[in-house]
């Protein structure tokens, strides 16, 4: 109650919970990036760019048009697998 928005993100291409859920309610299956980290085309300006440069240009739109509320740092417990 005292952390987050409330919003809830559902990323059925990254993750297999959220892929359950995806199939469940026929929700589409949307793949933004590709393989070498690059945002897929049809994606506007932010189409070829690293998903960092991407995010900071959401950033600083949502920020020109007066969107953006508050930005903080915060620590996240991310599972990343290294192996191929």
């Amino acid at each position: 109650m005292n952390f987050g928005t409330g919003a809830l993100g559902v990323t059925p291409a990254h993750s297999m919970v959220d892929y359950q859920m995806a199939q469940k309610n026929d929700l589409p299956m949307i793949k933004v990036i590709d393989e070498d980290a690059k945002i897929h085309p049809g994606f506007g300006e932010y189409s070829g760019l690293s998903a960092v440069e991407a995010r900071e240009k959401v950033v600083e739109n949502l920020r020109a048009a007066g969107l953006l509320e508050k930005e903080e740092e915060m620590q996240n417990n991310l599972s990343v697998c290294l192996s191929l």
